[in-house]
């Protein structure tokens, strides 16, 4: 059993982390629509991505992932890392949490619309549960795909995108 504060420590790295593999992705996807352009290009770039969700990010990134680049095979290893971790990363950031001495309760509070054939339905977001143990597992996770990001963006730096 863990401690509150040790759970509210777990759920702040969480925070942290989920925030800067959005801004991995912003920073990879600046860096494949500038390739080895100068200061007026990275604008360019930078402006295309800005205000967009994580996951129109990734689209995008999966999207221009596709033409040619040496970085294709480990920025896909990179995408198919993240895409199961949205749904959870919107939980965890825009859910309400209940924490327990054993669980976490994260709620949707969002209510959706949802068309039927014959008529319509508002339903609620629902809720996860998540034990501490997954919590930590899922920040080694996220650990391990912030480590990749950051290798990607390094072999870029050091080599660009000419063989």
């Amino acid at each position: 059993m863990l401690e509150s504060k040790e759970i509210y420590a777990d759920l702040g790295l969480l925070a942290t982390q989920f925030a800067t593999i959005e801004q991995l992705v912003h920073d990879i996807l600046v860096k494949i629509i500038v390739r080895n352009g100068h200061e007026i290009d990275d604008m360019f770039g930078i402006t295309i991505v800005k205000d967009q969700t994580l996951g129109k990010r990734l689209g995008l990134l999966e999207e221009l992932n596709h033409f040619h680049n040496d970085y294709s095979n480990p920025i896909s290893g990179f995408i198919a890392s993240v895409k199961p971790k949205i749904k959870i990363r919107n939980y965890f950031i825009h859910g309400v949490w209940t924490i327990t001495e054993d669980s976490i309760m994260v709620e949707n509070k969002k209510i959706k619309y949802k068309k039927l054939d014959n008529g319509r339905r508002w339903e609620y977001g629902g809720a996860k549960f998540v034990k501490p143990n997954e919590l930590k597992k899922l920040n080694s996770e996220l650990g391990e795909i912030i480590l990749k990001a950051t290798r990607i963006l390094e072999d870029i730096e050091n080599h660009g995108f000419e063989p």
